[in-house]
């Protein structure tokens, strides 16, 4: 293996078709949470607080392919090439939460230390604005809902 600049890593994806990358030492964990493996290197293990502010100026890509999604400083046409595309993560969120079952919008909802009786949408909701309110007082502030464009 050849040696890599400071502040580099070499990650590995589990599929063997896709090629080890190497990524900022701040972005290993990301990766690893999208399930590549770290190999060798630099890497940053930050705690949660400044992963999200590690964030900004990031941009969010999911792979068409593999599912795997990461925050890289910009979407080259190298990693377009491979099968990579922009999203939004919170619009991905909701999605998320939409695919959700009754009984997994349950479990989410006790996770939260919420209610867990109501409709699917009742609990969307409720986690929803549970949510927004955990990322307020945090200090983030949470992106404007429909209603509150209205």
């Amino acid at each position: 293996m050849s040696a890599l600049e400071p502040g580099k890593a070499r990650i590995s994806h589990p599929d063997p078709g896709v090629e080890d990358a190497i990524v900022d030492a701040m972005q290993v964990g990301h990766f690893e949470h999208a399930g590549w493996r770290y190999v060798e290197g630099d890497r940053e293990d930050w705690p949660a607080e400044l992963r999200e502010a590690g964030r900004e100026g990031m941009v969010y890509i999911r792979n068409r392919d593999t599912g795997g999604t990461a925050f890289v400083p910009e979407l080259s046409g190298h990693l377009r090439e491979r099968g990579w595309e922009e999203v939004d993560p919170q619009a991905e969120q909701e999605a998320q939460m939409e695919e959700k079952t009754l009984a997994e919008l349950k479990d989410e909802a006790k996770a939260r230390g919420l209610p867990v009786s109501g409709t699917k949408d009742e609990l969307r909701e409720r986690i929803a604005d549970h949510d927004a309110q955990q990322q307020t007082e945090a200090g983030d502030e949470p992106a404007p809902t429909e209603e509150d464009q209205a």
